[in-house]
């Protein structure tokens, strides 16, 4: 099947491609093309909880959430998903932001956050004394990065110009004020992207090429299907 090449319109950029600095409106619509959550939203549902990432998980205590994590995850770079990155997205080198002054975006949400521990390759235990918990880890900000590539990036600034994550798009270019360009992420778990090529521009931009415009993504079990 011959895959289509979607353009999107939007009225701004985002300021930054990393999920934890900031929530404005073009940061949110470009971070669910390129990482994903331990737990999602179903939209479709009243916005029940599903698997996004973990595969399933189950409380401890009023304080614990233990979680399975999905196996045979492939970021962007062909790395695989592993415990060590969750406790690294979710841990103060990653979650504090540049230079941890602890005043990034993702503290709206994860404030009550106490640490992840990490039991084996796939299994880790989220601590915090918070009922919502479970929805605190399906929330903006909530993303899982490769640590691998964070830590070869050497610095925010050079991490934030080529991030990697794990869902169906990867960032293929980017260019300030002009467009942030994404290609399908081929191994995604969820199964192959109909549509080939994404780019998100200013609309006089986006829709120049009168293509029709298009869900930017689709649910993985329903892709699996396509």
């Amino acid at each position: 099947m011959t895959r289509r090449r979607l353009k999107v319109g939007m009225s701004g950029f985002p300021r930054s491609l990393d999920p934890v600095l900031a929530t404005d409106t073009a940061i949110r619509r470009t971070m669910p093309q390129l990482f994903e959550t331990l737990i999602a939203f179903d939209h479709a549902h009243d916005m029940a909880l599903r698997p996004g990432l973990a595969e399933r998980w189950e409380r401890i205590n009023a304080q614990s959430l233990r979680l399975f994590l999905r196996k045979g995850v492939a970021f962007h770079d062909g790395t695989s998903l592993t415990a060590e990155d969750v406790a690294f997205s979710l841990g103060p080198d990653h979650l504090l932001g540049p230079r941890r002054p602890g005043m990034s975006q993702a503290l709206q949400c994860l404030d009550r956050l106490e640490k992840v521990e990490i039991v084996d390759p796939f299994i880790v235990i989220a601590k915090g004394g918070d009922a919502l918990l479970q929805q605190r880890l399906a929330a903006w900000g909530s993303e899982i990065v490769s640590q691998r590539a964070f830590v070869a990036a050497g610095s925010w600034e050079r991490w934030t110009t080529a991030p990697v994550g794990s869902d169906p798009y990867k960032l293929l270019d980017h260019k300030l004020d002009i467009r942030v360009s994404l290609a399908a992420h081929d191994s995604y778990w969820g199964g192959r992207s109909p549509v080939r090529w994404h780019r998100i521009a200013h609309p006089s931009r986006a829709f120049r090429a009168r293509e029709r415009p298009a869900r930017q993504r689709a649910d993985p079990e329903k892709r699996r299907s396509i």
